[in-house]
């Protein structure tokens, strides 16, 4: 144990000097050695946010070695909502956007209420000309926080442009969508998923948890690529869809 308090004295030094990888390397060799130690996991987890956090800095800006620091902090603690949504924003930097808005959604799975990652979705729908996704997921943002300045700013962007497209186009696109989709749920038993995918915009890995919620909550059944619809309970799922609820 003594050598071991020397290695992290030794690291803790180091990166006091800005000499990160260094530090983070001593560390990393310790805990392979000593896997079952939490506190020294818990210490290279915060080596890892701290060498981030200075990456991030103006001056030194490396979103590929944020990206690697964070996807390590997430191996060791894989429910650590910071650092997937922190990924998140290192992929969407890089230009990888679909990649990001699939690590925002995973950080919500660990904790509903972090408001940055529904801004961050804003950003990325809005960003993909996808307007009504981008204001629901500012407006939950603002739910969440009514202060949250940044949220506000956006929201009321993106209300601008959805009401001077719906001036130039003379229709509300949201309740077409919605519209669609019910129309396809009236007609048919038997629901192909890619035709969900198609009138939503959705990858399949986004619109699978939607499909088994519903499933559960209304008693229907998924077959391979098919929902199949219960039709006793189809009149109470077409009154509670909305995009609020999907996006």
């Amino acid at each position: 144990m003594a050598e071991a308090n020397e290695i992290i004295e030794k690291a803790l030094s180091l990166k006091d000097k800005g000499e990160y990888e260094k530090s983070i390397e001593l560390i990393q060799n310790l805990f392979d050695k000593n896997k079952n130690s939490e506190k020294i996991k818990v210490l290279l987890i915060k080596l890892l946010f701290d060498y981030a956090g200075w990456l991030m800095d103006n001056w030194v800006i490396d979103y590929t070695k944020t990206r690697k620091c964070y996807q390590e902090i997430i191996d060791l603690e894989p429910e650590n909502y910071r650092a997937i949504y922190n990924l998140g924003i290192s992929l969407f930097s890089l230009g990888k956007k679909d990649e990001a808005l699939i690590k925002f959604k995973e950080a919500l799975k660990f904790n509903p209420e972090y408001k940055f990652c529904y801004y961050n979705i804003g950003l990325v729908y809005e960003d993909k000309g996808l307007l009504e996704r981008a204001y629901y997921a500012y407006k939950r943002a603002l739910e969440i926080d009514p202060n949250f300045l940044y949220a506000k700013e956006a929201k009321k962007i993106v209300e601008d442009k959805i009401n001077d497209r719906s001036r130039k186009k003379g229709q509300d696109s949201e309740k077409t969508t919605l519209d669609q989709l019910k129309s396809l749920f009236r007609v048919s038993k038997k629901i192909n998923i890619t035709d969900i995918q198609n009138i939503l915009n959705l990858k399949r890995a986004e619109i699978m948890p939607l499909i088994i919620e519903w499933a559960e909550e209304y008693e229907s059944e998924i077959d391979g690529d098919y929902l199949i619809l219960n039709k006793k309970t189809l009149q109470e799922l077409l009154e509670n869809i909305s995009l609020n609820k999907i996006y």
